[in-house]
């Protein structure tokens, strides 16, 4: 197995032939991070319009326990926030100066001000129910607006 085409060094090579509906594993959804199973419950997950505002919640909150979430292990093999460059977490300007006129600006603009539009949405409402939950959500959602 090479590396090239493996995310973060992680991935699985079949050593026999697999058919099309032959199921290889099976997780139970407990056993599953969404906002369902987190220790806070539910996140605002039936909302349709909350996007992924009711995950990211629920991360946010089971990271903040640290090893007292079951999810610590999982958390512990993520990159750090800051190691992500993402163009939609840029500072300021930065996309729009080294995108220049790319289809990618709008598009991270878009993007930006959804993410906007749904922190705004639901943070307010997920810290008032759970106001221990979540640290250093004020400030924003750190998506460059």
């Amino acid at each position: 197995m090479t590396k090239e085409g493996v995310v973060h060094g992680r991935g699985m090579v079949a050593t026999a032939a697999i058919t099309a509906d032959e199921v290889l594993f099976e997780i139970p959804r407990a056993a599953m991070l969404s906002s369902k199973t987190s220790a806070f419950g539910d996140t605002g997950s039936d909302n349709d319009d909350a996007g992924w505002a009711p995950l990211l919640f629920a991360m946010m909150a089971e990271r903040q326990r640290g090893q007292e979430s079951p999810w610590a292990p999982y958390f512990a093999v993520l990159p750090e926030p800051s190691a992500l460059s993402h163009p939609h977490f840029w500072p300021e300007g930065e996309a729009e100066a080294l995108l220049g006129e790319t289809r990618l600006v709008e598009a991270i603009k878009i993007d930006r001000e959804a993410m906007r539009t749904q922190f705004d949405a639901y943070v307010d409402a997920f810290t008032r129910q759970h106001p221990n939950a979540v640290a250093g959500t004020k400030g924003g959602c750190g998506c460059g607006v």
